[in-house]
C-alpha cells in the first residue's frame, strides 16, 4: 500500500543487509511528511502505518477491519481508534521462536539474494559490528530477546574471518577474531540467561528452561576459547563469561561441568 500510494518502498538503503535491518527495527516516516506534494489524507496515512506496525498485534487483525477503516476514510471520516498492545514499541529481531513466518521468509529471501548476487557495498564484518552495537542498546534497555538475534547475525562472519586468518597462517589475527567470536557467543548466552530470569520471575518454568538451554549452548561455544586463552588474553571478558556460565550450570544442576568451571575460576582468581 505504501509503495502503491507513493511510488517508493517504505524502507531502502545501500545494501540488502541494511535494508532488512530497517524493516525490522524502524517505522517508516508518515507519508504526509515524506511526500507532502501527494496530499495523502491523514486517515489513509494512519491506516498504512498501522499495516506496517512491527508488532503483529498492533496491525489489523482481519481484512474486514481494514476494509471498514478504508470505507470510513473514503466517506471523509477518521479511521477507528487503534488499540495498541501492552508492549507496543518499535520492534527489532525477536527470538526465532517468536518470529512470524513473514519475517522468517523475508530474512531467508534476503540472505539468498546476497548469496547469489552479492550485497553491493556491504562489508560483512562492518555490518556485524554495526549489529553488535545495536544489540548493546537493546541489552542495556532490558530487551534481551531483541539483542540476541542481532548478535547471532555476526557469528558466521566472525567464523569465516577466523578460517581466513588460519588459511593465511596469521595466528595473531586468528586469535583476535576468535576472541570476537567468543565475546559474541558469551553475550548471546547472557541475553538468554537474562530472558530465563525474566521467565522464572513470571513463574513461566517452560520458557525459563528453554532460555537456559539456549544460554547453555551459547556459553559452550564461547568457553573453549576462554579455557585456552582467557586467563592471559588482554582485556578478556573471561570473568563475565565464567560468571554467566556458572549461573547457567547451577540452574541446570550440571555439577560436573560446574566443578570444572570452578577449578578454572580458582586458577585465574575469578569469583563465582
Amino acid at each position: 500500500m505504501y509503495e502503491a500510494l507513493t511510488g517508493k518502498p517504505p524502507f531502502a538503503d545501500e545494501n540488502p543487509i541494511k535494508t532488512i535491518l530497517k524493516h525490522l527495527t524502524e517505522l517508516p516516516r508518515a507519508m504526509r511528511k515524506q511526500f507532502p506534494n501527494l496530499e495523502i489524507p491523514a486517515g489513509l496515512d494512519t491506516i498504512v502505518r498501522r499495516c506496517l506496525e512491527k508488532n503483529q498485534d498492533d496491525r489489523y487483525q482481519s481484512m474486514t477491519a481494514l476494509r471498514k477503516d478504508l470505507e470510513l476514510v473514503r466517506d471523509g471520516k477518521a479511521p477507528g481508534k487503534q488499540k495498541f498492545s501492552k508492549k507496543h514499541q518499535i520492534q527489532s529481531l525477536a527470538r526465532v521462536s517468536r518470529w512470524g513466518l513473514g519475517t522468517i521468509t523475508l530474512i531467508f529471501l534476503v540472505l539468498i539474494l546476497i548469496a547469489l548476487f552479492g550485497s553491493g557495498d556491504s562489508n560483512p564484518f562492518s555490518d556485524a559490528q554495526s549489529l553488535d552495537g545495536k544489540s548493546y542498546y537493546y541489552y542495556t534497555h532490558g530487551q534481551y530477546d531483541k539483542a540476541a538475534p542481532l548478535l547471532e547475525f555476526g557469528v558466521p562472519t566472525y567464523k569465516e574471518r577466523v578460517a581466513q586468518d588460519l588459511a593465511r597462517g596469521d595466528t595473531k589475527a586468528a586469535l583476535q577474531d576468535q576472541n570476537l567470536l567468543a565475546e559474541n557467543w558469551q553475550h548471546i548466552g547472557k541475553c538468554h540467561l537474562m530472558e530465563a530470569k525474566k521467565a522464572s520471575s513470571a513463574n513461566d518454568k517452560a520458557t525459563a528452561r528453554e532460555e537456559l538451554a539456549k544460554a547453555l549452548h551459547a556459553y559452550q561455544q564461547a568457553m573453549p576459547f576462554y579455557y585456552e586463552h582467557g586467563g592471559i588474553w588482554p582485556r578478556s571478558l573471561t570473568p563475565e563469561a565464567v560468571q554467566g556460565y556458572a549461573e547457567v550450570l547451577t540452574d541446570l544442576n550440571m555439577t560436573r561441568e560446574l566443578s570444572q568451571l570452578k577449578s578454572f575460576a580458582a586458577k585465574w582468581h575469578i569469583s563465582i
